[in-house]
């Protein structure tokens, strides 16, 4: 066990004596880590199989909105956009190291033309984390028009995967 989890157990246990045996819990903390490895692999900005057809329109539905800048989004549209991003396109990198590039894509859209499903995806990680640290990034990105241009290109990937499985 290492330090940090035998310390929170410690605490726990301490603080809170109502709470099952040491060995439950533990199992419970080992089935937790495990399930987070697992989530942190699958949800790789390296494996991006997992994002289907159906995913790509469901969040797609978001572009009428999004199209009007003028649209006055309500915190509950706001979050259910954010949920939308957050079950299958925020994925694991380090997009604090990537700022520079997502700072390129938003001062030049053509760049965004070309781009492929990988730097897509991100775009949206990255902009969705950004939230977390600078409150109303994500409804700024919308409403500068640089979120419909991201959705754009992703409706232009999904039409280029139909039409290369048709041939």
């Amino acid at each position: 066990m290492n330090k940090s989890r035998a310390y929170f157990l410690a605490l726990l246990l301490l603080f809170c004596p109502q709470l099952p045996a040491k060995e439950a819990l533990n199992e419970k903390l080992t089935k937790v880590d495990s399930q987070a490895k697992e989530l942190s692999t699958f949800y790789s900005i390296e494996n991006l199989e997992d994002i289907t057809n159906d995913d790509i329109d469901k969040l797609l539905e978001y572009q009428t909105a999004i199209k009007f800048e003028s649209h006055l989004w309500t915190e509950k549209e706001l979050e259910a956009f954010r949920s939308e991003l957050l079950r299958k396109w925020v994925r694991g990198y380090d997009w604090t190291k990537w700022q520079e590039k997502a700072i390129s894509y938003y001062k030049n859209p053509e760049l965004l033309k070309e781009a492929d499903l990988v730097d897509i995806v991100k775009l949206i990680t990255l902009h969705v984390r950004k939230e977390k640290f600078c409150g109303g990034h994500l409804l700024d990105m919308i409403q500068s028009g640089h979120m419909n241009k991201i959705l754009g290109r992703i409706r232009k990937i999904r039409t280029e995967n139909m039409m290369s499985s048709e041939n």
